[in-house]
């Protein structure tokens, strides 16, 4: 969906939101094996996307307006069922550390090579 970066953030919740439900719904119903693959890779896509919305949320990119930013936070963050305040505490421990033995990121690189890029296949699979 290239088109939908240029759409405001409430737009592409919307859509983003909307377009997770029909896949799951895709995916819950009993449809061919590759109609369920196509679902699957496209609920990845969407929560890529809606953790990138929350992450610009998180450093108040979304809008000027600080509540603005914190709705927006509140509501992707929903969406992927998880807790605004905890992300924001550890994603901004993260910036204040980074490049240091005290980055909390660190733990998560070390866990199994899981972020080391490029990820293939083979190293997503054996987690």
């Amino acid at each position: 969906m290239p088109c939908v970066r240029f759409l405001p953030w409430f737009l592409r919740l919307g859509l983003d939101a909307s377009v997770l439900t029909l896949c799951l719904a895709a995916w819950s119903y009993a449809l061919p094996l590759p109609v369920r693959l196509m679902a699957l890779a496209i609920i990845g896509a969407r929560q890529q996307a809606l953790g990138v919305l929350a992450h610009e949320a998180v450093h108040g990119l979304v809008s000027r307006h600080h509540w603005l930013n914190e709705c927006c936070g509140q509501l992707t963050f929903g969406v992927l069922h998880m807790d605004l305040g905890n992300y924001r505490d550890f994603h901004l421990w993260h910036h204040a550390t980074v490049g240091t033995l005290d980055d909390p990121e660190l733990a998560l690189a070390a866990f199994g090579g899981l972020y080391r890029q490029p990820m293939t296949l083979w190293r997503l699979c054996r987690h």
